[in-house]
């Protein structure tokens, strides 16, 4: 009898002890709590709970981006774009991976556009998790450069064509070693078969992805383009001014010295009457 009661004892401990580990591992995994894209809309309220949603273009010739999320708790958030057998856009799959998982959201397009043949093989837009590409992508370049984390050897990126027609071409997933600074090819195609190349120089910085995560929570990261970003450094200005006072001081001791030459010169010429 008492052999049975302590046997009840261990289960119902370990039972109670089964329950609480799950119910702390399940307050412990990240939530995204909102989201939203620029040019579209999604139907219907965002839940967490719901994984499949509408989502409808603003403009059905533009690439949706992403504008903005919250996530609850530590995660990483990756975009990425539902192609059909022809390479065009039909939605966006939301990747929201933690530790002990990833939680997918799929949004489809409602207005997906009537394609047509085009020449736009512009990039419209690159992102990823704790990285910036330098400058802003534009027409005017096609070499930037693609700021990582120091300790990151797996960089996953979502490139974005300008014309929702168009196709891109870049690795979903690179794996790098810590002492790698690669140059990355992007190839956007048009839908006419055009093509324009991208080269993204990889440069690493002084921060961890973990530093750089918890900078941008705060809202204290500003820019991991630092080098490139000198002229916005308040040692800059004081450069430059400098600069400025030292032309300006040279400038005075030229006149300076050009006015007191003229005047002995002056002193010493002998008169001369008609």
């Amino acid at each position: 009898m008492k052999k049975l009661f302590m046997l009840f004892l261990l289960c119902f401990i370990l039972t109670g002890f089964t329950a609480y580990a799950q119910e702390a591992n399940e307050q412990q995994v990240p939530t995204l709590i909102s989201i939203s894209f620029k040019n579209a809309k999604i139907e219907g309220e965002f839940s967490p709970e719901i994984n499949e949603y509408d989502l409808t273009l603003d403009n059905p010739e533009i690439s949706p981006t992403l504008e903005d999320f919250d996530i609850d708790g530590t995660g990483r958030l990756f975009v990425n774009y539902i192609l059909d057998d022809a390479r065009h856009q039909k939605g966006i799959c939301v990747t929201l991976e933690f530790e002990s998982g990833s939680t997918i959201y799929n949004f489809n397009y409602t207005n997906a556009y009537a394609y047509k043949i085009t020449s736009n093989n512009s990039l419209l837009e690159i992102t990823g998790n704790a990285v910036e590409v330098y400058p802003e992508i534009s027409d005017k370049y096609r070499n930037y450069r693609l700021y990582i984390p120091s300790d990151m050897t797996t960089l996953k990126l979502t490139a974005v064509p300008k014309d929702i027609s168009a196709s891109v071409n870049i690795p979903e997933e690179i794996e790098i070693a810590l002492d790698q600074e690669p140059v990355i090819p992007v190839t956007v195609t048009a839908s006419n078969g055009e093509t324009r190349l991208y080269k993204l120089s990889v440069k690493r910085v002084d921060k961890t992805t973990e530093e750089i995560e918890a900078l941008m929570r705060s809202g204290e990261l500003k820019t991991l383009a630092e080098d490139e970003l000198f002229y916005r450094k308040p040692v800059f200005y004081i450069i430059l001014a400098s600069v400025i006072l030292g032309i300006l001081f040279v400038a005075l001791i030229v006149s300076t010295a050009k006015r007191i030459s003229v005047k002995a010169d002056d002193e010493d010429e002998e008169e001369f009457f008609c």
